[in-house]
């Protein structure tokens, strides 16, 4: 029995399929934040809109990346993230939720 060597163009395919991922959901998240931050408006909370504002400014940046800037660990600022859409009444799937 031979071990064969990965198929390159699977290889290629599946990195693709993964950096399209990222982007769509790099995008998705920006948005999500903007939105968030704009419906709480002055009413938001600094801890909540300091990670809205570095998706926004920062979403090329993994969240690793976005918890360093923060000064938090990555299961922080992914908590957070979530917080700030719950705070909002934004689903992560983009719709509003009734308030």
């Amino acid at each position: 029995m031979t071990v064969r060597e990965p198929d390159d163009r699977a290889n290629q395919s599946l990195h693709a399929a993964n950096e399209q991922r990222t982007l769509e959901a790099t995008g998705r998240n920006r948005k999500l934040a903007a939105t968030a931050l704009l419906r709480l408006g002055g009413d938001c909370p600094p801890e909540l809109e300091e990670v809205g504002t570095e998706l926004i400014l920062h979403s090329e940046n993994s969240w690793s990346e976005i918890a360093s800037r923060l000064g938090v660990t990555r299961s922080q600022a992914v908590h957070r993230f979530r917080r700030l859409l719950t705070t909002a009444g934004v689903a992560e799937n983009g719709s509003m939720s009734a308030q």
